[in-house]
């Protein structure tokens, strides 16, 4: 007697494996050297990485293969289904040029950190099924990245840029990476949904606001298995517009910083929610360099939670903290500084915890 349902469930494993094949098949890897790209840091790569990117994307995605070398490279913007890939020993090292990283159109989710378009090495907007892995280093010069005439200066809206900066992106994947001396923060995720960010290491130190990673407005968004040294913020989640913080895990993490090794805000326009940070090491940084805001190199705070600009901070889940060395290991702080994320938004009224 023939067992229907059996034979329906080989059928569909039959079905589910050719299909997976015929994906694996079509996906291709595209080595920047192919279109152009030189292991020469005296030489700019942008147009030969941009242009794999775009072979790649045309074709339905796959990886851009940035090799074993030395690149030079101005804003990249990475499309979806296309994986950027850096080999065992690559290197990509921002151009220090101010006309290779020029300002982006402003996207269409408004931000308090957003002066009219964004700056960054590599960048992103609206797509989907994006990716950064391998074994190589991103390396932004930071202490060679300069404020932009006609922004604001002395702070945090200068115009420096960001090493990664991806705005209203979902179904994204870091790992592996090494990122390190970013012109501001070295990763912003801003409006970002489902997002996964797991065995990468950050180096941020020697300039002002060196961020390790914002965590920005997101939603399900999972950093693990990380190792995170920065000079100010190290892990930071922020509300810097409407969309809030929510359903965001934070674990296996080792984490240093001058300033707050794990941070909620200070902006919280949004607010945040269900944020559980678990089984991490705060401990002291290993940077030799002099803390560029002038404080000791012992940090302020181990776990910081802050609402300063309205919004709602509720189910939060701190568990299983090491904290070694800092001014003050756990830092809670209702207030009212009540800071617009756009000029012409209402202001906002006290928040809640």
């Amino acid at each position: 007697m023939i067992n229907y349902n059996m034979a329906f469930q080989r059928c569909a494993f039959i079905l589910v494996l050719v299909n997976f094949l015929v994906a694996s098949a079509s996906a291709q890897d595209y080595n920047i050297k192919q279109y152009g790209a030189i292991d020469d840091t005296s030489k700019l790569s942008t147009a030969a990485i941009s242009k794999a990117i775009a072979v790649c994307f045309k074709n339905g995605g796959g990886r851009v293969i940035i090799p074993a070398g030395k690149f030079k490279s101005g804003t990249i913007t990475l499309k979806s289904n296309v994986e950027l890939h850096l080999e065992r020993g690559a290197l990509l090292y921002a151009s220090t040029n101010q006309k290779d990283i020029p300002q982006q159109q402003r996207p269409v989710f408004r931000s308090q950190k957003d002066q009219g378009g964004w700056f960054a090495l590599i960048y992103a907007e609206g797509a989907h099924n994006i990716a950064i892995t391998g074994d190589g280093v991103i390396d932004g010069q930071c202490a060679r990245q300069k404020p932009r005439a006609g922004l604001q200066q002395g702070g945090d809206l200068d115009g420096r840029p960001r090493n990664i900066l991806f705005i209203s992106c979902s179904d994204i994947t870091i790992k592996d990476i090494t990122m390190l001396n970013a012109g501001i923060w070295n990763q912003h995720y801003l409006n970002c949904e489902d997002v996964i960010v797991d065995r990468i290491k950050v180096n941020n130190h020697a300039n002002r606001n060196n961020d390790g990673i914002d965590i920005d407005g997101c939603r399900r968004f999972v950093l693990s298995n990380s190792i995170i040294d920065s000079d100010d913020d190290a892990i930071v989640l922020k509300s810097t517009g409407l969309a809030g913080c929510a359903d965001v895990v934070i674990n296996n993490c080792i984490v240093s910083s001058f300033t707050n090794a794990i941070k909620c805000g200070t902006e919280s326009t949004g607010g945040f929610k269900n944020i559980n940070i678990s089984n991490c090491v705060v401990k002291p940084s290993k940077s030799s360099l002099p803390p560029v805001f002038g404080r000791t190199n012992i940090g302020i705070t181990g776990i910081s939670l802050e609402i300063v600009d309205g919004g709602v901070m509720d189910g939060i889940h701190v568990d299983n903290i090491v904290i070694e060395k800092t001014e003050c290991p756990i830092y809670v702080r209702l207030a009212n500084r009540a800071r617009k994320y756009i000029a012409g938004a209402a202001e906002p009224s006290l928040g809640m915890m």
